[in-house]
């Protein structure tokens, strides 16, 4: 019979037992490869995950059902960072904090998001937990191979090494994040109670946060080894604004904030990389819509000066304190935001300052307490291009509408493969191949009539280059769409392998959306008999 002293487990929480939606999630959980401990409302421990107890050296009893104060001690930061007595919130919340275990010190990045029940009151709180030493072995690890390349060979072998690490690197934290995030997905997409969308909605989120901490984390190496690669061309700076705009006025709409967008008055064309550009963009605009006020402004004004553009982004938030303001570009520095519930990780402003810097341009900020802040976007003028043509135009086939469109994957990852096939069979008139390795996804090619071909990079018997190698010099399949699906997210990389003929570039964790859009893409160039060279 069960204690009644004891805190009841949440029961989507408790194990493998339950719905399916209840056995996926604790399965998602189970695999995660981040640390992760779920507690109740009074602090007690609820479910810890693997790799939380291989971290501290715990066994499940150890810590199943004590308090993490017992477990811990009392003046532990993860204590501060439940902030239990601070309730639900929307969202979730990030912090820094260094905790001593077992005479180690491990430097933590703090996920915390709370989940509530149906009267709104506080039912448990989760943390997730990020090694922030890692990075510092990463780019102790990038020294060390520069150091020993740098006495064999000549600075650019070293420079390849490090974009070669930067790439492995990116594969090696995607990888595990694309069935947690992938599943997640079709979880969300399916037929869930309230409290069960609840939870799916948060593991998603803090999926993808840190999906974006990974991005920054490797922009930024990649910024200190010099190794983004940037197209830099004349860019209508308007345009750009707009689109960026379009991209958060949803976020803007949920915390009642309203953008004023500039006036068109006059062309304004800057020299810059329209991907990053954007980027940037989208980074200054969702800080200030973030750390604004309810019912408060945001907006954004574009002007020449001589040989320079600026984009100026202001917010009517609370400010910055004069003396936090040397530290805003400084990564994994939140000036205390971290305490407000506000989500974030430190790593956007710092990067958007890099690629500011790559432009050609700077970014710097001024802010008055109680009045708010402004970032200042400089790049370099350009002239205005009149060389753009405009888009061709196909003519219809007479290949039938609902054709089912004939999809091939290659990919060795069961769990990858098995996430394909679900998330295709949610998708109308598309049949779906297989093949795990990259001669027997040529062999399929060769013999079966294929219109998508998705191509892993890391395959057993050869690398996914080599694939795209020989399907574009086949002359049978040479005209095959192909889409490079990989959790190698470095630009470089992704430039390379569309200059070797690749169509598409799709990066995990994979983005039911962006698959969705791309197949899309694919039935409709079919539909108008587009031909890759006409592309």
């Amino acid at each position: 019979m069960d204690d009644p002293s004891q805190p009841e487990v949440v029961p989507s929480l408790a194990g493998p037992t339950g719905s399916f939606s209840e056995r996926l999630l604790a399965a998602m959980s189970e695999s995660a490869p981040a640390p992760i401990v779920i507690v109740d409302a009074q602090g007690s421990i609820i479910r810890a995950n693997p790799s939380f107890l291989e971290t501290f050296g715990f066994q499940v009893g150890d810590v199943l059902r004590r308090s993490m104060a017992d477990v811990f001690g009392p003046d532990s930061p993860l204590i501060a960072a439940l902030d239990l007595d601070h309730g639900p919130t929307s969202g979730s919340s990030v912090s820094g904090a260094e905790v001593e275990h077992n005479g180690r010190r491990l430097p933590l990045l703090v996920t915390r998001f709370a989940l509530a029940d149906e009267a709104g009151a506080l039912e448990a709180v989760g943390l997730i937990l990020v090694d922030l030493a890692f990075r510092q072995r990463a780019v102790r690890a990038i020294d060390d191979v520069e150091g020993a390349l740098l006495n064999q060979i000549r600075a650019e072998s070293a420079n390849h090494a490090k974009s070669e690490f930067l790439s492995r690197m990116s594969h090696e934290l995607r990888t595990p994040l694309n069935s947690i995030i992938g599943f997640t997905q079709l979880l969300a997409r399916g037929e869930l109670d309230p409290a069960e969308r609840e939870y799916v909605d948060l593991i998603g989120r803090a999926g993808r946060h840190l999906v974006q901490l990974i991005n920054d984390v490797l922009d930024v190496a990649g910024i200190e080894a010099g190794k983004l690669t940037l197209s830099i061309e004349p860019v209508d700076v308007h345009d750009a604004v707009v689109q960026a705009i379009e991209l958060v006025e949803l976020t803007a709409t949920a915390h009642q904030v309203t953008i004023t967008r500039p006036e068109p008055s006059e062309a304004c064309w800057a020299m810059a990389d329209w991907q990053r550009l954007t980027q940037v963009l989208l980074n200054l605009l969702s800080n200030a819509i973030r750390y604004n006020r309810a019912g408060g402004g945001v907006t954004i004004t574009t002007t020449r000066t001589g040989d320079h553009v600026r984009i100026a982004v202001s917010d009517t938030g609370s400010g910055i304190p004069a003396e936090l303001l040397p530290r805003v570009f400084e990564p994994f520095e939140r000036l205390g935001a971290e305490q407000t519930g506000i989500e974030g990780s430190g790593m956007g402003l710092p990067v958007s300052k890099g690629l500011a810097e790559l432009m050609g341009g700077n970014l710097t900020v001024v802010s008055e307490r109680n009045v708010g802040s402004t970032f200042t976007l400089e790049l370099p003028a350009a002239v205005e291009r009149t060389d753009l043509a405009p888009a061709p135009t196909t003519t219809p086939a007479d290949r039938p509408a609902d054709a089912p469109l004939i999809v091939l994957y290659i990919e060795d990852n069961a769990a990858n493969l098995r996430l394909m096939e679900h998330a295709l069979a949610r998708k109308p008139a598309t049949t779906l191949l297989s093949a795990r390795t990259g001669q027997g996804g040529l062999s399929v090619l060769e013999t079966e009539h294929v219109d998508l071909a998705l191509v892993d990079l890391h395959l057993p018997d050869m690398d996914g280059t080599e694939v795209l190698r020989r399907i574009r010099t086949t002359p049978a399949i040479a005209d095959v769409t192909v889409a490079i699906v990989s959790a190698d997210a470095m630009v470089d990389r992704i430039e390379q392998l569309r200059a070797q003929g690749a169509d598409y570039y799709i990066t995990k964790p994979l983005d039911l959306n962006e698959l969705y859009a791309t197949l899309d893409q694919v039935r409709h160039r079919l539909a108008g008999c587009t031909h890759r060279s006409e592309r």
